[in-house]
């Protein structure tokens, strides 16, 4: 009886072990599972990350083409500006008009580039800051831009 008594302690402190290696194995493994779940979940966001800079290099590189195409322009553009800036200021748009297709006309004749549809307010300041000085209150006539 007492031997029996010894092996029934040595198995009961054995089983005792195996369940606090259980328990500890268990930790582990949950442990592992969120960890598993946080990388995968960076994983998903750097993959939209990085899809979200390949759209943003498609755009970049349609800028880059705007940009050289328009500073082959830009001298024929600066000339118009410099001129519209210089000497249309006190006039009517008729008149305007009038000066501005005849510097077109000279532009063309001396072969000069220049932006087919230039337009001063644009050059100047841009579509965006335009747009805000009519949020602003600016009326939205070309002529008041």
């Amino acid at each position: 009886m007492a031997q029996k008594e010894a092996d029934l302690e040595i198995l009961t402190t054995r089983l005792a072990n195996l369940i606090a290696t259980k328990e500890q194995k268990e930790k582990e493994s949950n442990q592992l599972k969120a960890d598993l779940a946080s990388l995968q979940s960076k994983i998903d966001r750097g993959e939209k990350l990085v899809a979200g800079l390949a759209d943003e290099k498609t755009r970049w590189d349609q800028t880059v083409k705007e940009l050289e195409f328009n500073i082959v322009n830009l001298i024929g553009d600066c000339l118009l500006a410099a001129a519209f800036m210089s000497y249309c200021g006190p006039f009517p748009s008729e008149f305007r008009n009038d000066l501005n297709k005849t510097w077109l006309k000279k532009i063309k004749e001396e072969e000069l580039p220049y932006s087919k549809n230039f337009e001063f307010s644009e050059f100047l300041a841009g579509k965006a800051l335009a747009r805000q000085w009519q949020q602003d209150g600016l009326p939205t006539d070309d002529f008041s831009t």
